[in-house]
């Protein structure tokens, strides 16, 4: 099983879900979500790159790593977030986003255990970006709550 087309695929879905926010928040929210999807395409990037260097065949259990993925909101993402954006709940695509983040964390978290050697210094460095793009989500979900 190919992990850097797993985290490929997971960025392009996060990617597609935050050009929807970006498109239909609150202005003053726009430009983080454009911010967000800028990062996730730098993400499939770095992981694009990689692909030369590494053979990135997951060891251990890739059947726990398809099982992981499923479990998580990814699958419906954009639609969810269509969704419920459509609806004006700005503060349901939050929580959404906010999901997918985690998501994220944890699931490169796991991976860590599973790949080869050459990620690990990928992998730290976008589990960061991933917990920097949780806190601007967070303070933007506070922000709403004020309102």
């Amino acid at each position: 099983m190919d992990l850097l087309a797993i985290a490929i695929e997971m960025e392009k879905r996060g990617a597609a879900f935050y050009d929807v926010m970006s498109r239909s928040s609150p202005p003053e929210a726009g430009h983080v979500f454009r911010h967000l999807v800028e990062m996730e395409r730098a993400h499939i990037q770095t992981f694009e790159n990689l692909r030369p260097e590494i053979a990135a065949d997951i060891e251990g259990d890739p059947e726990f790593v398809m099982a992981l993925m499923e479990s998580m909101v990814f699958p419906e993402i954009s639609l969810t977030g269509e969704t419920a954006l459509a609806a004006g709940n700005y503060e349901k695509s939050l929580e959404l986003a906010i999901g997918l983040e985690k998501d994220s964390i944890l699931f490169y978290y796991e991976l860590k255990g599973l790949q080869p050697s050459g990620l690990t210094r990928a992998l730290d460095r976008i589990i960061g970006e991933e917990k920097a793009h949780l806190s601007q989500l967070l303070e933007l979900q506070t922000a709403a709550r004020r309102r």
